[in-house]
């Protein structure tokens, strides 16, 4: 389980602050979320990573988009156990 500074997804990203300090708690869940959004070229230290979610919007999510994903996902050390999409919501089960 990692931990890191957490960021707050329903406000743009920005960091949480508790108690006149940054919130740091299990961010697994958060780095699986920045993957997903995330375009190759995004970060600078590893270009390859990113999923790219938002060109997928309105496309078909069939087998190797799914293991597109998975391999993003285990290249940052996380097994997926199953990915489904559904009615516009993407399941992913670590």
């Amino acid at each position: 389980m990692n931990q890191d500074i957490i960021v707050d997804p329903n406000d743009d990203n920005d960091l949480v602050i508790q108690g006149g300090d940054f919130f740091i708690a299990f961010s697994d869940f958060q780095h699986i979320a920045h993957i997903i959004e995330a375009e190759p070229g995004n970060y600078k230290q590893h270009p390859l990573l990113g999923f790219g979610v938002r060109n997928y919007i309105n496309g078909v999510f069939d087998g190797p988009v799914k293991r597109r994903l998975q391999l993003q996902l285990e290249a940052d050390g996380h097994r997926t156990r199953r990915i489904t999409y559904a009615d516009g919501v993407l399941d992913v089960k670590i």
